[in-house]
């Protein structure tokens, strides 16, 4: 039951402190290198960033060997004097193979379980319960996620979870909603470990796609696919007023703000995603469906579908739904419109 996780874990992990070691001991003068790793078969843009690089030739911000699109398993190790750093424990270990994240990982993994307890006998609660009956770590860490949601997101998901929403729990490919069977098919070891998204971030963006679906696909709104691209021109055109640049350059500008690593990232990573949708491709930051499939953007209701869905998400994070409200005010607050009307 432990190794998963942990395989999940290690494969998301793309931890800030890997260049600012590698930038110190570049200044220091010694000749540091990154080593990026794909796991299994990977996506054709992550196949040609696979190899070994002198630091000193990716050391710039936002260089592609330290990006990662959502689902990336790819690996990036710090690599010096034949050591390899692990840079969750701040402790070397002699180049022998395997990962930097796997070092000691069973130890995080043990610290990361003890969850703060939460006690409710909900009806939400009843079902996670019976679906999720053998992970009682992952059940935990969803109860405490359910209890820090806003009161219609908390109110939606008990109207429209049912007894058998959930189809695979270890599924194996990338975690989805699937409309045809109206199932959710998760991978709850990678879930539990997102520090790309933050833990447990998977299952409420994919509840958001199923609430969406049960609800006769509310987010097919015409007035809400009108604010996200209004949205979007008027935080464009305040940074070309701002900076007094051109639209190319303000695009240029915007998008290496959503390139942002670490904490800052996971709260920005459904803003990234959706301008990735709304721009086609052309501002893609850290978090992107555009890279894995670039055609992804052009099916119809797909901008609309998973605009809800990030959305319905950052309604368990503040710090989410703090970073909507700034870059898409008017239409996160037609979201909200939508979802409560949904559940009245």
């Amino acid at each position: 039951m432990l190794d998963e996780p942990v395989v999940n874990f290690t494969q998301s992990v793309a931890d800030d402190s890997i260049k600012k070691n590698a930038e110190c001991q570049y200044q220091s003068g010694l000749s540091p290198k990154i080593r990026r790793i794909s796991m299994g078969k990977c996506c054709k843009w992550c196949g040609r960033l696979v190899g070994t690089y002198d630091y000193a030739t990716v050391r710039n911000t936002g260089n592609d060997v330290f990006r990662r699109h959502e689902h990336c398993r790819c690996t990036v190790e710090f690599i010096t004097n034949g050591k390899k750093q692990n840079v969750h424990m701040k402790k070397w270990k002699r180049n022998k193979g395997g990962t930097i994240e796997e070092w000691e990982m069973k130890k995080i993994y043990t610290k990361s379980i003890k969850q703060e307890k939460v006690s409710y006998q909900d009806s939400f609660g009843k079902k996670i319960d019976k679906q999720i009956a053998q992970n009682k770590s992952y059940r935990q860490l969803i109860k405490t996620k359910y209890h820090q949601g806003t009161n219609i997101a908390k109110k939606a998901i008990r109207k429209y979870f049912s007894e058998d929403t959930i189809a695979e729990t270890h599924f194996t490919g990338i975690p989805h909603f699937s409309a045809k069977e109206n199932k959710l098919y998760l991978n709850i070891g990678y879930d539990s470990f997102d520090i790309y998204r933050g833990n447990g971030a998977q299952f409420f963006h994919e509840i958001g796609h199923y609430i969406d679906y049960n609800a006769g696909n509310i987010s097919q709104n015409n007035e809400f696919s009108k604010l996200l691209n209004d949205d979007f021109f008027n935080y464009l055109t305040n940074i070309e007023r701002k900076n007094n640049v051109s639209s190319k350059i303000a695009e240029q500008i915007l998008e290496e703000e959503l390139m942002q690593d670490g904490e800052i990232f996971k709260y920005k990573h459904g803003v990234s995603d959706i301008i990735d949708g709304i721009t086609k491709g052309r501002i893609v930051g850290s978090a992107s469906h555009s890279i894995n499939n670039p055609v992804y953007w052009n099916h119809k209701g797909n901008i609309e579908r998973e605009a809800f869905a990030h959305m319905y998400e950052s309604c368990y994070n503040k710090e989410k739904a703090k970073s909507m409200s700034e870059y898409f005010p008017n239409a996160y607050k037609k979201f909200k419109k939508i979802l409560k009307e949904a559940v009245e």
